[in-house]
């Protein structure tokens, strides 16, 4: 659909750009009403939910044309040239599989990771630590 119609395809450049600024924007904004908070404060604000965060992942990936214009150029040369329906949506399939196994165990080593250095004494400060300002 994207690659028939060059009208569609700016609507989903145009709608993921609006994203993007509303992502940008939104801390900013919550620095002015004094909302903002370093993440090594820990307020008891509670953390981001697992639906909260696939949520955001979602319409970042939906509204980012390079997903598109990836998959565009990739998934037909691996088509057969009568276009059977059933082998695409088995590539697809695949490749959607392959991606979610991916993001799957990297979510998993960072949470691994984040646990590990959290856990760190004082003596020893996380890496992230290490880069806020300050004495």
């Amino acid at each position: 659909m994207l690659t028939a119609s060059a009208i569609a395809f700016t609507v989903v450049k145009l709608a993921g750009a609006a994203y993007l600024v509303f992502l940008g924007v939104k801390p900013w904004l919550a620095v002015r009403r004094g909302e903002y908070r370093d993440l090594g404060d820990g307020d008891g604000t509670r953390p981001l939910t697992a639906r909260t965060a696939f949520r955001q992942g979602l319409f970042t990936n939906l509204l980012n044309p390079k997903v598109a214009v990836y998959y565009l150029a990739l998934l037909p040369q691996f088509l057969p040239a009568d276009g059977a329906t059933p082998r695409t949506v088995e590539l697809t399939a695949i490749a959607t599989a392959g991606t979610v196994l991916w993001f799957g165990t990297l979510a998993g080593v960072v949470g691994a990771l984040r646990r590990f250095f959290g856990d760190l004494s004082p003596a020893f400060p996380t890496p992230a630590a290490s880069l806020r300002p300050g004495p």
